[in-house]
């Protein structure tokens, strides 16, 4: 019979629980580090909006754990964070607004002074719809505070007319219309001073950026027309 190393033996296992512990600590201190990389810290999200009746105007929600939000949705537990926010109607006063946002993509329930919004966050663009006192309408709104987007707020004309507003961030461009059709959001990009802008409607435009001034042309089966817009006008 074969005899057995004893001291073999015990030398190899006293190996394989060393490599088990180191294993057991590496994991525990990728697990530390992940917590603090997704820690949540709030996030701002500015935009426009449009409605009926001509309404037009600028808003903002900070969502109180909106950071989480940039992880994966697949990774995320559903958690409902705080949000605070402020409406400013075109030639009105600022009206403040509070209510929910559950993570990750929504819903947004909003409301304040008369004002109700509710909407959803899909590739960073949190939109919905609103309704008020005396008009209803679109809005959306991007990531970034005042210092890093830049609302257009406008009005569009011929087959078709009403109101025109977006944001700019970066090269991502997402706003609302409101006509006498219906209402909507924008979305498009930004290259160099050239606009491309999809409505939800199955329409396109076009524009260019002068300035603090945006106009171009408009589309959508067989109307068409002109979109024009100010960042001094919101």
């Amino acid at each position: 019979m074969h005899k057995v190393n004893r001291s073999h033996l015990w030398a190899t296992s006293a190996i394989v629980a060393g490599l088990g512990l180191g294993l057991f600590v590496g994991v525990g201190c990728s697990s530390n580090s992940s917590s603090g990389n997704n820690s949540a810290s709030p996030t701002t999200y500015s935009g426009t909006l449009t409605g009926t009746g001509g309404a037009s105007g600028t808003l903002s929600f900070t969502i109180g754990a909106a950071a989480a939000m940039l992880q994966p949705a697949a990774f995320l537990p559903s958690s409902t964070e705080t949000v605070s926010g402020t409406l400013t109607l075109t030639g009105g006063s600022a009206i403040t607004l509070s209510g929910t946002f559950t993570t990750p993509n929504g819903p947004l329930n909003v409301s304040g002074g008369g004002y109700t919004f509710q909407g959803t966050l899909t590739n960073g663009v949190l939109s919905g719809t609103w309704t008020g006192p005396s008009s209803n309408g679109s809005f959306s709104a991007l990531a970034g505070g005042s210092s890093s987007v830049t609302n257009y707020c406008g009005t569009f004309s011929g087959s078709d007319s009403g109101t025109w507003n977006f944001t700019i961030s970066g090269t991502t461009l997402s706003g609302s219309y409101t006509g006498t059709s219906g209402s909507g959001i924008l979305t498009g990009t930004v290259n160099g001073n050239s606009v491309t802008i999809s409505t939800q409607g199955g329409g396109t435009a076009q524009g260019t950026i002068d300035g603090t001034n945006v106009s171009g042309t408009w589309t959508g089966g067989s109307k068409s027309g002109t979109w024009t817009g100010s960042s001094t006008g919101c």
